[in-house]
């Protein structure tokens, strides 16, 4: 961000998680107003290279003076997760999944992020980044995306999409 008259708003850098130095880098551009999104789809198998799961990397941003608003969760749903040897062979190829975004806000609530706080990450934050005005509130006008979880467990009981229920 150094040295360039390209906005904060401007950038949206992802994968904030995937290793020590960039999350390093991650916590000074949130600081200064910047976003910051988290990828859900890590493998707690594969967690080398010092890569965080989005759960604790949402606690540390916080600890961190990070505002809340400025930070966000994404999936990379069915998009490839490759892993390589040291010598730069693909070894396995994984596939990011949509439900480690609910699995990642549930794990921040068992670490002591509010669940206000953890939803709006999957919720409000990235439609704001994206400027999707329809999303991620309730309101009227808003397309009625909702989620109806079990209190007690957060388990997920049903689903609205565009203000239809979902099976």
């Amino acid at each position: 961000r150094d040295g360039t008259d390209i906005p904060h708003r401007q950038l949206y850098p992802t994968h904030c998680n995937r290793n020590p130095w960039l999350f390093a880098e991650a916590i000074e551009w949130g600081r200064a107003g910047g976003w910051v999104d988290l990828t859900t789809s890590s493998f707690p198998d594969l967690l080398d290279d010092g890569e965080r799961l989005a759960a604790d990397a949402l606690v540390a941003l916080l600890a961190a003076g990070v505002p809340v608003d400025r930070i966000s969760f994404s999936s990379d749903a069915n998009a490839s997760l490759p892993r390589f040897d040291g010598e730069g062979r693909l070894i396995e190829l994984r596939c990011g999944q949509i439900g480690s975004l609910w699995q990642e806000v549930v794990a921040a609530c068992g670490k002591g992020v509010a669940l206000e706080t953890a939803l709006a990450v999957v919720t409000a934050n990235p439609a704001r980044a994206l400027g999707l005005a329809s999303k991620g509130t309730l309101g009227v006008g808003q397309d009625a995306d909702l989620l109806l979880i079990d209190p007690d467990t957060f388990a997920i009981e049903r689903v609205m999409s565009g203000g239809r229920w979902r099976t």
